[in-house]
């Protein structure tokens, strides 16, 4: 998934290959020259025991640690400690989507849909033009990978009042914001409160109850409180 061609463009590696092979897709430099770098010394710190809190390559040096480039603390990458980098870029990508269409076709499942439905719903998620956008740039994958996940624990928990799902829900939304995406992490927060206020409307019209209702609201809020307790520290 890393168009390494993109390199033959440029020196030193012009000049040293004698046949040029075009790139598959010439916008698609991100990966090679931008983020892969980030990911290398993040894995090579980590696996010499060194927590990479500051990058000395850039300039007189960068903040590493919070950097949206590479989630250091992000649960999902590590791959990228275990085994060769090339590996594990696409190994993390394929796992991710993987992941992604589990999650929305349990979710679609939850919310009554049939078999069929939930499966042709999952496919549509997982081969949509936002994953095959950004398939070369994993940051934007990785909080594709967790939203239906997201849904499906706050909707179980709607439905089962078990606060292990109110749990996870909490644990789920910090692992979307140790991704630091703050673009992202906004529109989910965005899309989450109107699924919330949808659902305590529902709540409301069948149950008839403002005590319950304001007992969903506060469920809601100690979801973020977890999350946000959690992500403290990538933050």
């Amino acid at each position: 998934l890393l168009d390494g061609n993109r390199l033959q463009a440029y020196e030193p590696w012009a000049n040293a290959l004698t046949t040029l092979t075009a790139p598959y897709n010439g916008l698609a430099s991100d990966g090679p020259f931008y983020f892969f770098p980030f990911y290398k010394f993040a894995a090579d710190s980590v696996k010499q025991g060194i927590i990479p809190l500051w990058d000395p390559y850039i300039g007189a040096g960068i903040p590493f640690w919070g950097n949206a480039t590479f989630p250091v603390l992000y649960p999902g990458i590590i791959l990228f400690y275990l085994i060769p980098l090339t590996h594990a870029w696409n190994m993390t990508f394929f796992l991710h989507l993987l992941l992604a269409g589990i999650g929305m076709y349990y979710f679609l499942r939850v919310i009554k849909l049939s078999r069929f439905s939930s499966l042709f719903g999952a496919v549509l998620y997982n081969f949509g033009g936002f994953a095959f956008t950004f398939v070369w740039i994993n940051e934007h994958i990785y909080p594709f990978t967790w939203t239906p996940w997201l849904f499906l624990c706050f909707e179980k928990f709607r439905q089962t009042r078990k606060y292990i799902y109110l749990l996870l829900s909490g644990v789920i939304l910090a692992v979307q914001i140790s991704i630091l995406q703050p673009v992202f992490t906004y529109f989910l927060f965005l899309l989450f409160s109107c699924y919330f206020l949808f659902s305590i409307i529902c709540e409301f019209k069948d149950k008839k109850s403002f005590i319950k209702s304001l007992h969903f609201l506060l469920c809601f809020v100690i979801v973020l409180i977890i999350a946000f307790a959690l992500a403290a520290a990538p933050i």
